[in-house]
């Protein structure tokens, strides 16, 4: 996974910017090659190693909504381990 780089103002840099755009896209082509459903796009970027933080940055989402839902899909997927 890639590792957290930030220029001196704090914001993301430039290669971690095109990661999460590459990301994005993959799954989009993903999803539309082989009819699968819809991943939401903070679920793709934590997937491709991005903190809730760096979402919440890239997709001008708020903070506590993108910690929220990736609270959600990693209480889902214990509950889908513990079956």
């Amino acid at each position: 996974m890639p590792t957290e780089a930030r220029d001196s103002d704090g914001a993301l840099d430039t290669s971690r910017i095109m990661l999460g755009v590459l990301a994005l896209l993959a799954a989009d082509r993903d999803e539309r090659a082989e009819d699968v459903p819809t991943r939401r796009s903070e679920l793709v970027l934590a997937d491709a190693g991005f903190s809730a933080q760096e979402i919440a940055k890239l997709t001008g989402r708020n903070y506590e909504a993108v910690r929220s839902s990736l609270r959600r899909r990693a209480q889902t997927n214990a509950k889908g381990r513990a079956r």
